[in-house]
């Protein structure tokens, strides 16, 4: 997921800066910004990425690549949330569960609107040198969604008796991550993300085991993050940049 969403970051980047980043450059950014993600208010998320600027690039376009790439993060989360609606929509109140196809359309119109704008809108400004600029960041983002909901698949497979389908684990964890971007309160949307995950899994496991296997999926992922840390810390680092 860190990999998928430097990638799209990159490219986004290059669209609003004129910078092209190389991997080199742009993995020990990405890795700053993701372990930023653990400081309140995501202004961690933000410097990281900001260190572009030291290579010329003016912070308005880096910012502008940053809030991009986040509202691309949660318009994807949100439609792939469709796939669990179900699940979500018996959390709000039983009364929302005839309506879960109204819900599911109201899910992906974020992610559609992100596109038509950033495609007509936002491509046509002055200095973006791709119209699809948007299309491709959002392709990107809605790969990593996928990609951690299969990891978070495989895992209840071997957790839990009857675990839901693959599209439902996705649809979980991409409302979760979601939802935990969200609360701007929450540093990597701790406590958040479990809440979603535990309560919709927890009428069919219970509360006691839902629990636990959110705190394993947190443990896992704080597994992850270690590395992406010790990962940034080892990259070699370079300056030069091309337009």
């Amino acid at each position: 997921m860190v990999f998928l969403l430097g990638t799209g970051w990159s490219g986004a980047l290059r669209s609003w800066t004129g910078l092209r980043l190389s991997l080199k450059q742009w993995i020990p950014m990405q890795a700053s910004a993701w372990t930023g993600r653990y400081l309140p208010g995501k202004v961690g998320l933000l410097a990281g990425k900001m260190q572009v600027c030291e290579m010329g690039a003016g912070w308005k376009g880096v910012a502008a690549s940053v809030l991009s790439e986040q509202l691309a993060f949660i318009a994807s989360g949100l439609a792939l949330s469709s796939f669990a609606m179900p699940y979500l929509a018996a959390l709000v109140s039983p009364a929302v569960a005839p309506h879960v196809g109204i819900l599911i359309v109201a899910a992906c119109m974020p992610a559609l609107g992100f596109a038509v704008i950033t495609f007509i809108v936002f491509g046509k400004l002055p200095g973006l040198n791709s119209r699809a600029w948007g299309l491709r960041l959002l392709g990107w983002s809605f790969a990593a969604h996928v990609s951690a909901g299969v990891g978070f698949h495989c895992l209840l497979l071997t957790l839990m008796p009857v675990a839901p389908t693959l599209l439902e684990s996705i649809g979980l964890l991409s409302a979760a991550h979601t939802i935990g971007v969200l609360a701007l309160f929450a540093p990597a949307g701790l406590g958040v993300r479990e809440v979603v995950l535990a309560s919709a899994l927890a009428p069919q496991l219970g509360w006691k085991q839902a629990a636990a296997i959110t705190a394993l999926q947190r443990a896992l992922v704080v597994v992850g993050d270690a590395i992406v840390v010790a990962l940034w810390w080892v990259w070699p680092r370079s300056r030069s940049v091309t337009r």
